[in-house]
């Protein structure tokens, strides 16, 4: 308060005159502002060291030593997270026989049955201390603002804490049996519990909507804020201890941690902390840098010990880590962004894979592997419950997950494999002690059951351990509603989602799940409402693209259904910008059949976002420029040429076609893709030639077949060049549409030179000028003389042009010597071949298909959701979470993005030209339940009536 009064105090004397102004004035004022606020925070941190004050204090000074020279213990800090009052627990049920679980539970869920999913929740009552004589007003508050004093906040006794367990492995062991010396039981991670609640309860969501309520008030706007970011402070140091702590275990022989009170926690703060609008939405909160700096430093620590608790204790992280967060992620919406951000940034999921290989397989229908006649088959090892997948925007369908074995073994148990477990047969698992020997795996219950005098304990132990193994399954219906939930953030418009979406997606394809099959059936499913005007086959029995003039000429779709589509496409070609490893699962998935689909469509039916991701899958599949990976996966001559059709097919299309839309991006995508196909001379004679006969020798029969055509595309290139320069022209000089004109026009003077470059390129691998101007050919033959005029005269226009930066008139000037320079290098051509043949033969070793389609050394290969392992899982962590937010800020920004991404309209339908309204009466509503209740009591009383009569 008092800083808040002298900062005003300093305003008002700069602004005033006078004895009592002037910068004199205004300089004493901020000294003294600047004294009471570091004398507040000295107080702050002297009511911080009370609890450890040595208690020598009364003492001689001879016999006493300094109390700087006193270590404080480590028992003595843990004694000092003890908060006073709530927040600092989790709510629990108050029915007597559930005590210890979560009053919350949700259904929904397959495999769960009626148990439900338990989502935990903060207690703000008094009632789980014993209470502490507050008010019910002075809980409300609590709840709304928990306090925030830093003087009753363990801010010192944590950081040190956290510099301990940074230390060695003894050092680690101390701290986490420091708290077995009063007896407690509990160990140092169970004593820093609290305090995550304690900041788990200042992040709730409640706080905003309370806040927005006393908005006039600023001191409760104050005390928000305050609480908020001094919490934050306390949960980054009480994350990093933790972290430290679970890191240690590992060091000192620990094979197995279980806390479900620190699961629960985790779970909650990643809930709050991506779903605040601090973190996640800085733009529409205007908060400080630092305060959202210190908020996505807490996310970045949830997940990395999250993370580290994975990966240091694996054996039995299925059960006991992954199944709460699978069931915690799926059962709410609003769950969906932080249950993915830990999938994402939990590290390899390897060990959850048996020895015994494995294929997972979605089958359609409730019944999984009897409906397609193999229920006999001894490969089907596990069997999910039916779950619903969702099948398209609107509807969803009904589907089992089945795992078979690929190596053919029938001794291979059906019940467990690895850390996944089936569903069913839970009371035979209990009594063989064969396949429950796996969850005692723990190394004190084996140390013990080797001495005599201790085989009661390890039978005691054992036995905990086989109650919680039974409980903590990671079982085949997690994975198969984990599979649905990918499919479902699929179709998303929030761009967070959509990007954590992906990087999961290349986490579950190592383990074998078929979820990139049932995003490219929503992609089918969402094409296969398109009612085309004239029926065409886009692909026939024959491998090759056979596009009809009329194909989806006429199409019709829901805006909703364009809008989902696109997503999904882009979704994918952010999915291939990964690495070699996504881009591989496309292939087997065959992305490319949907990518050629999409072409066949014109700009009035699908956005233009649609078809520019179609062309991007199509490049990062076949031409990603990566060494690594595209000897490897280089397609075959057939496919080229078809893609090569597909794109020839979109590129020429006119504007009238096109529905009077402009496809700059498809087709500066379009050419692109083209001149790297192009970019060996093996394959641009493939794409040119056909075989037609069989060889001779090492002489091969071609004909004449180009797999593209660049007439109607170039004459569209000329059309949409004029017509942004004669924009520009028209425009306002430094006027926005005189900017907007000029970008246009650089825009389309890029896709010539793609379109110049290509035919460059065309030029070097054929010698023939009937073969090249049979590509520039639009319906009538094209002659040498004539075939660039209409071009030149374009470009000729552009050179005059007075831009601002002057690039648009150096490109055109380029442009022009480089077309005359063709038109004379094919005038050489046509008059060394006199007679206009074609070469009706080619070396065979020409034609031969290349190993590498297009090689390009300096280009990036994508980044990996995991980097390789590293010493400190911290920094691995960081640069993830770093990278979802910049790129979220940069597809929120996108224009493209706005376009798919905006939400449908919540107006109601019109019906016989009235459009209909929302009726909600509550009163009308009460009135009607009240009358049925009434109506149906009367029944019951008339049908007594008559049973009883004689």
């Amino acid at each position: 308060g008092a800083g808040l009064h002298h900062g005003a105090s300093l305003e008002f004397a700069l602004e005033s005159e006078g004895p009592e102004g002037g910068l004199g004035k205004a300089v004493r004022l901020g000294r003294r502002s600047a004294d009471i606020a570091c004398l507040n925070q000295l107080r702050q941190l002297v009511a911080q060291l009370k609890p450890w004050k040595a208690e020598t204090d009364a003492a001689d000074d001879a016999e006493s030593k300094p109390v700087a020279d006193n270590k404080v213990s480590d028992a003595r800090l843990i004694a000092c997270l003890e908060l006073s009052g709530p927040p600092k627990a989790i709510k629990r049920s108050t029915h007597e026989e559930r005590g210890s679980r979560i009053p919350l539970t949700l259904g929904g869920y397959c495999g769960v049955g009626a148990s439900g999913v338990e989502v935990a929740e903060v207690e703000f009552s008094a009632n789980a201390d014993g209470g502490d004589g507050n008010t019910q007003e002075q809980l409300e508050e609590r709840e709304r603002i928990p306090p925030g004093d830093m003087s009753l906040l363990p801010l010192v006794a944590v950081r040190m804490l956290q510099r301990r367990a940074s230390g060695s492995a003894a050092s680690v062991l101390s701290v986490m049996l420091a708290t077995s010396e009063d007896g407690g039981g509990k160990d140092s991670i169970a004593s820093l519990v609290p305090v995550l609640i304690r900041c788990a309860g200042s992040l709730s969501l409640n706080l905003d909507a309370l806040a927005l309520k006393h908005e006039d008030d600023g001191d409760s706007v104050g005390k928000t804020y305050k609480s908020q970011y001094n919490h934050c402070q306390l949960l980054e140091c009480t994350l990093k201890t933790c972290y430290y702590l679970l890191k240690g275990l590992k060091k000192v022989g620990v094979t197995q941690y279980r806390n479900t009170e620190l699961m629960h926690v985790l779970l909650l703060l990643a809930d709050r902390l991506q779903s605040g609008l601090v973190g996640a939405n800085p733009v529409i909160t205007g908060s400080n840098p630092e305060f959202r700096l210190l908020w996505r430093s807490c996310i970045i620590w949830t997940c990395s010990v999250f993370r580290v608790w994975v990966q240091k204790f694996p054996n039995c992280a299925g059960g006991q880590l992954l199944q709460p967060l699978l069931r915690h992620g799926r059962v709410l919406p609003k769950h969906f962004s932080a249950g993915l951000l830990l999938l994402a940034t939990c590290g390899k999921l390897d060990f959850l894979s048996s020895t015994a290989n494995r294929k997972f397989e979605l089958v359609p229908g409730r019944k999984g592997a009897e409906e397609t006649g193999v229920s006999a088959d001894a490969s089907v090892l596990q069997q999910s419950p039916s779950f619903l997948l969702p099948a398209s925007s609107l509807k969803c369908s009904v589907a089992t997950l089945i795992s078979r074995a690929t190596t053919g073994k029938k001794e291979v148990k059906k019940t467990n494999q690895g850390q996944i477990w089936s569903s069913e047969n839970m009371d035979e698992d209990w009594e063989d002690s064969a396949r429950m020997s796996t969850l005692n795996c723990d190394s004190l219950v084996r140390s013990l059951s080797k001495q005599p005098h201790t085989v009661a304990a390890a039978g005691a132990l054992g036995l905990v351990a086989r109650v919680n193994g039974r409980r903590e399954r990671l079982c085949i219906a997690d994975l198969a509603e984990l599979t649905a939930l990918v499919a479902q953030c699929s179709l998303t418009s929030d761009a967070s989602v959509h990007l954590i979406t992906v990087g999961v997606l290349e986490k579950l394809l190592d383990i074998g799940l078929p979820v990139l099959e049932a995003i490219l059936q929503l992609a089918e499913a969402a094409l296969s409402g398109f009612k085309a005007g004239s029926a065409g086959d886009v692909n026939n029995k024959g491998g090759e693209a056979a596009h009809g003039e009329g194909v989806a000429s006429g199409a019709e779709k829901e805006p909703k259904d364009r809008r989902t589509l696109a997503r999904i496409l882009m979704l994918l070609a952010h999915f291939a910008e990964r690495g070699p490893k996504a881009r591989k699962a496309l292939l087997n998935a065959k992305a490319e059949s949907i990518c050629q689909v999409v072409l066949a469509y014109n700009q009035a039916v699908l956005p233009q976002t649609a078809t520019t991701s179609a062309v991007r899958i199509l490049m990062l599949m076949y031409c990603s420029g990566s060494n690594e990976d595209a000897g490897e996966h280089a397609p075959g001559v057939p496919k080229v040429r078809m893609i090569s059709k597909a794109l020839s097919f979109r590129l020429n299309r006119t504007l009238e076609e096109d529905g009077g839309r402009s496809s700059a991006s498809t087709t500066a995508a379009a050419l692109e893709l083209l001149n790297r196909l192009n970019s060996t001379k093996n394959m641009a004679l493939n794409l040119l030639f056909t075989p037609s006969g069989e060889p001779r020798g090492s002489a091969v029969p071609v004909s004449v077949t180009p797999a593209f055509r660049l007439g109607v595309c170039k004459t569209r290139i000329v059309t949409e060049l004029d017509a942004a320069m004669e924009s520009l022209k028209s425009s306002p000089k430094g006027s926005e549409e005189a900017a907007e004109a000029e970008e246009r026009v650089m825009h389309w003077m890029y896709i010539a030179r793609l379109l110049v470059r290509l035919l460059v390129q065309v030029t070097e691998v054929c010698s023939n000028a009937a073969v090249l101007l049979n590509i520039l050919s639009s319906g009538t033959p094209a002659m040498v003389d004539t075939v660039f005029d209409d071009f030149a005269q374009v470009l000729n226009k552009a050179t005059v042009l007075k831009t601002q930066r002057g690039v648009v008139e150096l490109q055109a000037i380029y442009l022009v010597r480089t077309a005359h320079h063709l038109v004379s290098q094919w005038r050489d051509l046509e008059k060394d071949n006199v007679s206009g043949s074609v070469p009706t033969f080619l070396q065979s070793q020409d034609l031969a298909p290349p190993k590498v389609l297009y090689s390009d050394p300096g280009a990036a290969t994508g980044n990996a959701v995991d980097d390789p392992p590293s010493s400190d899982d911290s920094a691995v962590v960081h640069p993830i979470v770093a990278k979802v937010f910049e790129a979220t800020a940069e597809l929120e920004a996108d224009v493209d993005w706005s376009l798919v991404a905006e939400l449908d309209s919540a107006e109601m339908p019109i019906i016989d030209g009235v459009r209909q309204n929302w009726e909600f009466d509550g009163q009308q509503h009460r009135r009607k339940r009240q009358e049925a209740i009434q109506q149906a009591e009367a029944e019951r009383q008339g049908e007594g009536e008559k049973t009883t009569s004689p």
